[in-house]
């Protein structure tokens, strides 16, 4: 059990939830970090040949942050460039494009060029070019002969021009936060209920668990924060008319 010192409040069990920016789509193509190491992404998956990483759609490993530099560089070629989510197109994205694959691994930037090409190069032998590439289902166009095998939606990248773009983790939320009452009200670390302190959103533990739904987050907060306004503003009522 952890405790707030801040106002004596009981935590609940903290679980670090991260994200890769942008977020990913089954169209993805491999990753390479700043050794120009493989990064393969398989089921909305991604690993890494010599350094393990996992990570979904939103939360990812801890482990993300050990790779070297913190950072990889995910590559596309001109096969699935359309199929891009538009996280992808923001202003403030870290991007790379060349005509060539040599031109390519010039820009991007603190990975091993040779490496980078090497890694490409071993990809494309990998695919199973022969299965029919379908992005809406689990198509088993797969690779043969990595270390860590892509089993759905892989493509070569050989079709020009080529685009990169710069991911790393970001810390979301917490999972943790201070144990409420069903009135929203903050119970400190005897479980009894803090005089005049209400919680709603982030800061309230015990919500969710390893992932959430999208858009559950501003339910939780609008759901909570209505009851803990209620509460509260009930709360000041009966201190008025205790007062008069």
């Amino acid at each position: 059990m952890c405790q707030l010192d801040a106002f004596n409040a009981v935590l609940s069990p903290i679980e670090q939830h991260k994200k890769i920016q942008p977020q990913k789509n089954k169209q993805v193509e491999p990753w390479v970090n700043d050794t120009g190491a493989e990064i393969q992404v398989r089921q909305n998956r991604a690993k890494i040949g010599a350094c393990p990483k996992q990570a979904e759609t939103h939360p990812v490993q801890p482990r993300d942050l050990a790779q070297p530099q913190q950072f990889a560089w995910q590559i596309f070629d001109a096969k699935v460039l359309d199929k891009l989510r538009d996280e992808y197109r923001i202003k403030r994205m870290t991007k790379v494009r060349a005509d060539t694959i040599e031109e390519l691994a010039k820009k991007l930037e603190g990975v091993d060029e040779q490496q980078f090409l090497k890694t490409i190069k071993e990809w494309n032998a990998a695919v199973m070019t022969e299965v029919p590439f379908n992005p809406a289902i689990k198509d088993g166009r797969g690779t043969r002969g990595l270390a860590v095998p892509k089993t759905n939606w892989a493509n070569t990248i050989d079709e020009g021009p080529f685009e990169a773009y710069a991911v790393t983790c970001g810390l979301t939320f917490t999972f943790g936060g201070v144990r409420i009452t069903e009135d929203a009200q903050v119970l400190d670390v005897d479980m009894v209920p803090i005089k005049g302190l209400y919680a709603a959103g982030e800061i309230v533990g015990g919500i969710f668990y390893f992932n959430y739904p999208g858009g559950s987050g501003l339910i939780n907060g609008a759901v909570f924060g209505r009851i803990a306004g209620h509460a509260a503003s009930a709360a000041v009522g009966k201190t008025a008319q205790a007062a008069e």
